[in-house]
């Protein structure tokens, strides 16, 4: 009778060293498998934070005379403009790439800077790493510049207008305010209006001109827009910018505006200059 309570007892033990191994080999590649999941989630999180940079740079397609001339940039992430992203213009030299300023995108990713052109020379934008895109260098862009025999004729035969390197050194000045916030009745230097950027630049480079855009507009000789030069004034009805390169100006724009390059947005503009 002793023999078959001994079987009896025998049974729970073997079962209970088969379900412990069972369970061990069931958890051991439910362990090893942790890390694996873990691995296979995280790495698409973090290639997320950051998209792949796209610098774009566009500029005068066809020849021009040396002076400044508009130079578009952007930044682009995923397909979506990069808002507030500073983008440094670089320039080919003997030596190499030589920074030649930088600007900040607005709200479309986009921006404009006016660079001064004495001979043919290769462009590049170039942006560093953001939260949301990578760091990326635009294409090189070839601006060639040319000025004919006929237009270095003309400029010898009306010396008078070498007289105006005051309207280029004051559209250095304004160029320099660019990013400052607009504030109507201000004139400089930490926020301006429109006729106040027009007024703190002249008056910069020792130039005495009117306060208001009507009274600037009164005292300009009008001039075409085909002979527009860096420095003349931009008149739109109720709003004056200086003149930059064709179709381009630099103006305090309006409220919630900053002083930035852009497009002369009328086609009724007119231009004005300073004597």
């Amino acid at each position: 009778m002793r023999t078959p309570s001994r079987a009896r007892h025998a049974r729970p033990a073997a079962t209970r060293t088969t379900l412990r191994t069972g369970l061990t080999a069931a958890l051991l590649p439910m362990c090893l498998a942790v890390p694996v999941v873990g691995t296979a989630f995280a790495a698409p999180a973090a290639a997320a934070t950051q998209a792949p940079g796209v610098v774009g740079i566009a500029g005068p397609t066809a020849a021009v005379t040396p002076g400044l001339r508009a130079v578009n940039v952007s930044l682009s992430a995923g397909g979506r403009p990069v808002a507030g992203a500073r983008l440094q213009l670089q320039v080919a030299t003997a030596r190499g790439w030589t920074g030649a300023g930088s600007v900040v995108t607005g709200a479309n990713g986009h921006s404009t800077a006016a660079l001064r052109f004495s001979a043919t020379t290769r462009v590049r934008a170039v942006a560093a790493a953001t939260a949301t895109s990578t760091a990326d260098v635009s294409r090189e862009m070839l601006v060639r510049v040319d000025q004919p025999a006929a237009a270095r004729a003309s400029a010898a035969a009306r010396p008078a207008l070498a007289v105006g390197g005051f309207r280029a050194a004051a559209l250095r000045v304004a160029l320099a305010q660019r990013g400052k916030p607009y504030r109507y009745g201000s004139a400089g230097p930490s926020s301006f209006d429109c006729s106040g950027l027009v007024y703190y630049a002249f008056r910069s480079v020792g130039k005495a001109v009117p306060r208001t855009s009507s009274q600037l507009r009164s005292a300009t000789v009008p001039v075409s827009r085909a002979a527009a030069q860096p420095g003349d004034l931009v008149f739109i009805p109720g709003h004056v910018g200086i003149w930059v390169s064709p179709g381009v100006m630099i103006d305090a724009p309006s409220s919630g505006g900053h002083v930035s390059v852009r497009k002369i947005y009328s086609s009724s503009y007119t231009i004005g200059r300073v004597v």
